[in-house]
């Protein structure tokens, strides 16, 4: 602020920290912190659902970033990626941490019978193609070349797709690619549920797919201000048991209390949607889970629209589970059928089934 007397100035602080709005009303510059992996909490148990109202608490973030050079922005990324890996070494399952998960588990319980039931009744988008006997057209059967000379009609083949009572025989599983928010804002204002949301989200998910690979294969990764690819479950490698679920929602939380604020949203899903058609599928879908923290970082809904654009045989979705202000329902306005604003965990099976229904009907 000036000074007052004879002589007069002006200065602007740059303080590290936070980057909140200063209590003496000026404006907060630079980019905010996480924790050290030393500092990092432990995995909270799930709430009774008792959260704070949170008005929009991107009104009270700076959106002016201090011009850092690249040189120090690379030597920032390296030093985090070091502080992460350092973390990813002292994780370990206690005895504490079953009964934790067990906790994860038992308050998402109904919401998972409810998806495995939407899981198990997806249909197979493309059909085996078999051989139909006993036709009269097609190609002829050399195994009833001596029914033809006694007058028998129905001496064909032909190729042709499965029946539709067999539409659930998929010869390709589907591929399914999960990322995870888990920027700054998902920890600082994890007073709202956002944080928990996201943890049983996963969980559900994870349950409920428990026995599907054969149908299903799947990724799960997370984006935030360090990174747009936070490796979280590879394709191919679903977990096997308890424990390893456990480490998944154990690198999401610590994850978003580690890393620094900025904004990999729109690079994460471009990667993964460009990722997913690789290899050969049944279908693909991109599951974007967000906070919707975005205007703060210019995001609008024609950045989606650009997404879904860049293949259109990808089923490319949006889930909100937060909203700063009003920002998840104006997305969810600005594409129908696409984005879904999403603020209670029991609305994630019925939403995720919308998603679903909406790739079948754009066939």
């Amino acid at each position: 602020g000036r000074g007052e007397g004879d002589g007069s100035g002006s200065g602007r602080g740059n303080g590290s920290g936070s980057g909140q709005v200063g209590a003496g009303g000026g404006s907060g510059t630079g980019q905010a912190k996480g924790k050290d992996f030393g500092e990092v909490s432990e995995l909270p148990d799930p709430s009774d659902g008792e959260f704070e109202q949170i008005e929009n608490p991107a009104a009270a973030e700076s959106r002016e970033r201090e011009a850092i050079p690249e040189e120090v922005r690379e030597a920032t990324k390296m030093i985090k990626k070091e502080e992460w890996e350092k973390f990813l070494k002292t994780l370990e399952m206690t005895a504490n941490d079953y009964e934790k998960y067990e906790k994860y588990k038992e308050a998402v319980k109904t919401e998972i019978r409810e998806l495995r039931v939407i899981l198990e009744g997806l249909e197979a988008k493309q059909h085996e193609r078999v051989w139909l006997k006993n036709q009269t057209t097609g190609d002829i059967d050399d195994n009833k070349l001596i029914d033809g000379l006694t007058g028998e009609r129905a001496i064909y083949k032909r190729r042709a797709e499965q029946s539709p009572d067999s539409s659930l025989f998929q010869p390709l599983p589907k591929r399914l690619h999960f990322l995870f928010d888990l920027s700054m804002s998902m920890s600082r204002y994890a007073a709202d549920g956002r944080l928990e949301r996201s943890l049983e989200a996963a969980v559900m998910i994870m349950e409920a797919l428990k026995g599907f690979e054969h149908k299903f294969s799947v990724k799960f990764s997370g984006h935030s201000g360090d990174s747009d690819d936070v490796p979280l479950i590879d394709f191919g490698e679903f977990p096997k048991n308890d424990k390893e679920r456990l480490m998944v929602i154990k690198r999401m939380h610590a994850h978003a209390e580690m890393c620094d604020s900025g904004d990999n949203t729109i690079e994460a899903m471009k990667k993964g949607i460009e990722a997913i058609s690789r290899e050969e599928a049944d279908e693909w879908f991109c599951f974007l889970i967000s906070d919707a923290n975005l205007d703060t970082y210019g995001i609008t809904f024609q950045h989606f629209e650009r997404l879904e654009a860049i293949d259109r045989r990808v089923h490319a979705f949006f889930l909100f589970i937060a909203s700063m202000g009003n920002q998840a329902q104006k997305l969810e306005d600005k594409l129908p059928g696409r984005a879904f604003a999403c603020l209670d965990k029991t609305q994630i099976p019925r939403t995720l089934k919308q998603m679903f229904l909406a790739a079948a009907n754009s066939r």
